[in-house]
């Protein structure tokens, strides 16, 4: 009486695990599908940054709080003439010493732009001519810029090298199944 019972519980359960492979598996093939479309999206909107003459910028420093905090993504428009600019724009030009910086313009002058970090006590001085100006900043996506950074550097790298291997064999595991 009761072996009857022992096989109808063990259908049962292989049932149940048979469901749970599947529900799994069908939430991989949409998180699939998820990352695929999000991977898509990104290239086409990269695609389009840089036909616009966009460029992304890390912003590394606390120079220009509130307005771009640390680990902000900003993006700077490079086709902007020089003579378009205006006081209380920000700006990224090259310094001196051949790095990027973007700061606000508090003046403009016959020898150039003077430029000031908001969050700084004093003046640039005059640091942009037509020679250094790189573009004015149109817009930024705050902490974004913080997991570029990290994508970056070798752990970034090797923690999404890692990612897509266990993502790999997880769908093949149950592909196999």
């Amino acid at each position: 009486n009761q072996l009857p019972h022992i096989e109808k519980e063990k259908f049962r359960c292989e049932k149940c695990k048979l469901g749970r492979r599947k529900s799994l598996k069908k939430a991989m093939e949409m998180l699939l599908g998820a990352l695929e479309i999000t991977a898509l999206v990104f290239v086409i909107l990269m695609a389009a940054i840089f036909i616009y003459g966009l460029r992304p910028t890390v912003i590394l420093s606390g120079s220009m709080e509130p307005e771009l905090m640390t680990g902000c993504l900003a993006f700077v428009n490079q086709r902007v003439d020089y003579e378009d600019i205006v006081i209380g724009d920000i700006i990224q030009f090259q310094t001196g010493t051949g790095v990027s910086c973007i700061h606000r313009v508090i003046n403009i002058t016959e020898a150039g732009i003077e430029t000031k970090g908001d969050n700084n006590e004093n003046s640039d001085g005059i640091t942009t001519i037509e020679q250094n100006f790189q573009g004015k900043v149109i817009f930024n996506i705050p902490k974004v810029g913080k997991l570029v950074e990290t994508v970056k550097t070798p752990a970034g790298i090797g923690l999404i090298v890692v990612m897509f291997f266990v993502f790999t064999l997880l769908c093949n595991l149950l592909d196999d199944k």
